[in-house]
């Protein structure tokens, strides 16, 4: 049976979960680190492979997200203007 390498891929959340210790939002860009249920998460479709394209960047922390509606949804709820 071949086994499945996940560590390193870029991919895309498609719900708010908890990965590895950290939160990470819809539509966020992160790498997988070759966690035992990182097969499941692609199977369930929690997260996809990121296709070729520019990632929307966040200028107040840094997170990069798949498409500028996430990346306003997330400056909205991480970085209210006061």
């Amino acid at each position: 049976m071949a086994t499945i390498t996940t560590s390193g891929k870029l991919v895309v959340s498609g719900v708010d979960m908890s990965y590895n210790g950290r939160n990470v939002e819809r539509g966020e860009l992160f790498t997988l680190d070759g966690a035992r249920n990182d097969i499941k998460l692609i199977d369930y479709h929690y997260v996809r492979e990121f296709e070729a394209g520019r990632p929307e960047n966040c200028d107040n922390c840094g997170k990069q997200f798949a498409a500028p509606g996430h990346l306003q949804n997330h400056r909205r709820d991480q970085h209210p203007v006061r």
